[in-house]
C-alpha cells in the first residue's frame, strides 16, 4: 500500500479542522464569557439553548446511528440516492413539527428544565428557546449530509462546516451586540448553523437535488418501517441528553452562575474529545458497519479503537486534573468572567476531568452498538447511566454543590461504560490485567507527582500548562513506548 495509511490520513485531516474549529469554538466561548461571565443572563442563555439541542437528538441520533449502514448497503444496488430523498422528506417534515412545538410550548419547557429561575427568567429563556427553534431544521440539513459524507469515508468537509459555524457566530456577536444586546447570542447562532448547513450541501459528494425531499404516504411508510428498529437508540438518545438536562437542573437550584460554569467547564472538557477522541470513534463507525460480517477484522478495529481512545484519554485526564485552574484563567478570565467565575468554572472542570476516559469509551461503544445492531445492550446501559447520575447529582450537590453536579456525571459515565464493557468481552479478548494495573500506577505516580511539584513551585498560567504538559507527555510515552508504537502498526491498513 502506498502513500499514508488510510485511518491516519482520515484522521489527520478531520483532526486539522476539528483543532481549527474548536480554537475559534473556544473564541466564541471566550467572546460570550467576556460579556456574560457567570451571571444569571449566561444561566438563561445556556439553559435555552439546551432544549433545542436535545429535541434534536430524536433526529440526529437516527440519522446517525441507524440509517448510515442502510444508506452503505444501498450504494450497493445505486439506490441510495432514492432514499436520501424520502429521508430529507421525512426528517424536514418532523423538524418543521417539532419546531412549532417548541415555539408554542416553550415556557411551560422552561418551567421544567429551570425548576430554580424566577418568573423573569424564564420568560426570558422561553423567548430565547422560540428565536433558537429553527436551528432543528438546519441541523437536520447537517445531520443528512454529514450522513453522506461519512458513508463515502470523506470527514474533513464535516469538519470544516464546523468552522465556518464557529466564524460565523464569532461576526455576529461582534457586530450585532451594540444593536441587540444579549439577543445577539441566540440570533449568532442560529446563523452559524444555517451556514455550516449551506456548506455541507453545497459541497455534497453526491448532487445537490439528492437532496430534494419526497414527501408522500409511501416514502413515509418506508421511512418509518426502516426506522421501526431503532426506538431503542431513540430513547438511549434522549436518556445521554436527559444528563445534561438533569445537571442543568439541579444546577439552577444553586449559587447564581452555576449553571455557565458547568457549561463553560463542560465546553473545555470537550476540547480534547472532540480533537482526538470523538474522530477516533466517527471514523471507526463507517469501518465497523461495513465489516461486521467479518469477524476477525471487527474484532482488530474494536481491540484497536478501545486501546487508542485509553492510551489518549488517560493523559489528557490527568492534564486537566492538575491544570483546571489555569486552563480556565487562560481561557476565560477577562471582562465580566472574574476571578470568582473561574474558581467555579475550574472546580467543575477538575471533577469533570475524572469521566474524560468514560466519555471516549462510551461514544466508542456506542458505535459497536449501533454497527452490530445491539440496541437493547444500549439502550440498558443509557438506563443505568441516567439512574446513576439522577441520584448522585441530587446527593452530591446537597453537599458539594456544583462540584458535586460534576462529580455524578463522571462517576455515572464510569458506571455505564463498566456496563458497555462486559457486555463487550467477547471482542475485547486482547486486555488483560497487566495493561488495566500498568494505566492505573501511571495515572496515580504522574498525578501525585505533578500535583505535590505545583504546590511547591508557582508558574504563571502560561508556563504551568506548557510545563505540566510537557511532563505528561514525557512519562506517558516512557510508560506505554511498547503499546504505542504496537497500536502505530495495527493502525496501518485499517
Amino acid at each position: 500500500m502506498t502513500g499514508k495509511p488510510l485511518f491516519l490520513k482520515s484522521f489527520s485531516a478531520m483532526a486539522l479542522f476539528i483543532i481549527l474549529s474548536k480554537i475559534l469554538g473556544f473564541a466564541r466561548e471566550a467572546l460570550i464569557a467576556n460579556y456574560l461571565g457567570t451571571s444569571s443572563v449566561a444561566d438563561i442563555f445556556y439553559i435555552a439553548l439546551i432544549i433545542p439541542t436535545l429535541s434534536f437528538t430524536l433526529i440526529g441520533t437516527v440519522i446517525n446511528g441507524r440509517l448510515l449502514p442502510i444508506y452503505i448497503d444501498k450504494t450497493k444496488d445505486s439506490s441510495h440516492k432514492q432514499l436520501l430523498s424520502k429521508l430529507t422528506g421525512f426528517f424536514f417534515s418532523l423538524s418543521s413539527i417539532i419546531v412549532l412545538l417548541l415555539i408554542v410550548f416553550s415556557l411551560p419547557l422552561i418551567q421544567l428544565v429551570a425548576p430554580g429561575f424566577n418568573q423573569t427568567e424564564k420568560e426570558t429563556a422561553s423567548f430565547i428557546v422560540a428565536i433558537l427553534a429553527p436551528n432543528i431544521l438546519f441541523m437536520t440539513g447537517i445531520s443528512l449530509s454529514t450522513l453522506v459524507f461519512h458513508a463515502n469515508e470523506k470527514f474533513a468537509s464535516p469538519a470544516f462546516g464546523l468552522v465556518i459555524n464557529n466564524l460565523s457566530v464569532i461576526c455576529f456577536i461582534i457586530l450585532g451586540f451594540p444593536h441587540l444586546g444579549y439577543y445577539a447570542f441566540p440570533f449568532a447562532i442560529l446563523l452559524g448553523v444555517l451556514n455550516q448547513m449551506v456548506f455541507q450541501l453545497a459541497f455534497s459528494p453526491i448532487e445537490s437535488k439528492s437532496y430534494l425531499p419526497t414527501i408522500n404516504m409511501d416514502a413515509f411508510k418506508l421511512v418509518a418501517k426502516l426506522l421501526k428498529p431503532s426506538y431503542p437508540i431513540i430513547i438511549a438518545a434522549l436518556l445521554i441528553q436527559l444528563n445534561m438536562i438533569i445537571d442543568r437542573m439541579v444546577a439552577s437550584t444553586l449559587d447564581p452562575g452555576s449553571v455557565s460554569a458547568l457549561n463553560y467547564s463542560y465546553r473545555l472538557l470537550w476540547l480534547p474529545l472532540s480533537i482526538v477522541m470523538i474522530p477516533i470513534s466517527t471514523i471507526f463507525f463507517p469501518k465497523l458497519a461495513k465489516n461486521r460480517m467479518a469477524n476477525a477484522l471487527y474484532k482488530k478495529l474494536i481491540k484497536v479503537g478501545v486501546k487508542l481512545i485509553v492510551l489518549l484519554s488517560i493523559p489528557t485526564s490527568i492534564f486537566l486534573l492538575i491544570e483546571a485552574t489555569p486552563l480556565v484563567t487562560l481561557i476565560y478570565e477577562r471582562g465580566s468572567f472574574d476571578t470568582d467565575a473561574t474558581t467555579l468554572t475550574s472546580k467543575a472542570l477538575f471533577y469533570y476531568a475524572f469521566g474524560i476516559v468514560f466519555i471516549a469509551l462510551r461514544e466508542f461503544f456506542t458505535q459497536h452498538f449501533y454497527a452490530y445492531k445491539l440496541y437493547k445492550v444500549l439502550l440498558a446501559g443509557c438506563v443505568l447511566g441516567l439512574i446513576s447520575n439522577l441520584i448522585l447529582s441530587i446527593t452530591l450537590a446537597q453537599f458539594f454543590a456544583i462540584k458535586g453536579v460534576a462529580l455524578a456525571t463522571s462517576v455515572s459515565m464510569a458506571i455505564q461504560v463498566i456496563y458497555y464493557f462486559f457486555s463487550t468481552t467477547h471482542f475485547l479478548t486482547f486486555y488483560r490485567h497487566r495493561f488495566f494495573l500498568k494505566v492505573c500506577v501511571y495515572t496515580l505516580s504522574v498525578t501525585v507527582t505533578l500535583t505535590g511539584l505545583k504546590a511547591m513551585i508557582s508558574f504563571p498560567a502560561y508556563y504551568s500548562i506548557i510545563l505540566t504538559g510537557i511532563a505528561i507527555s514525557a512519562f506517558f510515552y516512557l510508560t506505554f513506548k511498547n503499546e504505542i508504537h504496537n497500536t502505530i502498526h495495527e493502525l496501518r491498513g485499517i
